[in-house]
């Protein structure tokens, strides 16, 4: 009697395992699966994969080939992201972002215990399928290295600063391959150039810097009573000596 129930349940199962990979071969796909597949390789460094899935690769102006993303994914992304463990599974939110896109994610954990969430969020190309720009691997690794490094990313706008310290540290590969530039989100928006890139990152980041420092300093202290006003300290802050 009990190899009965042994053998039913086993039978159960089966059918169970069998039911649910016929459903998800025949559910639609959507672009998030592609976005799971994309952020898959981002974490196995299956370089080919991302360029593949690239808007770069499909637009054509970006001035990369594949060999030569491959060579910036080796030298630029994937050293920033050993610094981080990834934890969990890939989650896949099934919600169309009201620009269109969908992605993945995952929870990534830092040596010194710092977690954050890496993502990848995609595009329909036209075609169904979904796609991920290149340069937006280039700002999520910026920003972790900044992160990683003890920056505080809060208030947001300190991710400006951790784009520009990115770009301005990296810029010497992205000419040396011949990259022609930023990306944009829409396609008949032209690449913005690296100099043009460099120069608004850096602007930004300086103009954050003039807000950050407006908003932290202390309300001027009251004169003595002799009336003679403090003298002020020679010591400028980081923001003040500039980025």
């Amino acid at each position: 009697m009990s190899r009965i129930k042994v053998a039913a349940g086993v039978l159960v199962v089966c059918v169970g395992l069998a039911g649910l990979w016929f459903w998800s071969r025949s559910r639609p796909r959507t672009i998030a699966d592609d976005a799971v597949v994309l952020l898959e390789a981002l974490l196995e460094g299956d370089a080919k994969t991302l360029w593949d899935g690239s808007v770069e690769k499909k637009r054509g102006d970006s001035g990369l080939t594949g060999e030569e993303f491959e060579f910036l994914y080796r030298e630029l992304i994937r050293p920033r992201l050993e610094r981080w463990k990834p934890y969990g599974s890939i989650v896949k939110p099934e919600y169309v972002n009201p620009d269109g896109s969908q992605g993945a994610m995952i929870g990534i954990r830092s040596a010194n215990g710092l977690e954050r969430a890496l993502s990848i969020s995609v595009r329909d190309d036209g075609t169904g399928r979904g796609r991920t720009r290149v340069v937006s691997l280039l700002n999520r690794v910026w920003v972790l290295e900044y992160e990683a490094s003890g920056g505080n990313l809060r208030p947001n706008g300190y991710r400006l600063a951790a784009e520009y310290f990115g770009l301005k540290k990296d810029m010497p590969y992205l000419v040396g391959v011949g990259m022609a530039g930023k990306t944009p989100v829409g396609e008949r928006e032209k690449v913005m150039p690296l100099k043009e890139w460099y120069e608004t990152a850096k602007k930004e980041a300086e103009f954050f810097a003039s807000r950050l420092l407006q908003t932290s300093q202390p309300r001027p202290a009251r004169p003595p009573a002799g009336g003679e006003s403090p003298k002020p300290s020679g010591e400028r802050s980081e923001a003040e000596r500039g980025w």
